[in-house]
């Protein structure tokens, strides 16, 4: 596997406990509890989050509500951009395109 890939599967991995730190914020089975119900109504397991960014996020707000989709996925996107040392954030873009955004610059170093 080249090192695109490498950096591919990096960047999901850190995705994924970024989400999971996100979550968190809720309580450990509230976490589960979301995940599970978005694996089951809306067929997104946790592995494929990294490449359904913007399906997660309607299923999260479809969940949550507007803001509370919003509050969570802001908390995610924080703790992506720190565990990559990318920096904060700029504001005012929508989830998917901040992950989209996190995943080229990774796979651009």
């Amino acid at each position: 596997m080249g090192n695109n890939g490498r950096k591919s599967e990096e960047f999901e991995r850190v995705l994924i406990e970024a989400v999971d730190d996100g979550l968190s914020i809720l309580g450990e089975s509230v976490r589960v509890v979301l995940l599970t119900l978005i694996r089951e109504r809306f067929h997104i397991g946790e592995h494929e989050i990294p490449k359904k960014p913007n399906e997660f996020s309607l299923a999260l707000r479809s969940i949550l509500g507007e803001s509370g989709g919003r509050f969570i996925e802001n908390l995610i996107v924080r703790s992506l951009y720190a565990k990559l040392g990318l920096g904060p954030p700029e504001n005012s873009k929508e989830f998917h395109e901040y992950i989209l955004e996190a995943r080229r610059k990774i796979t651009l170093l």
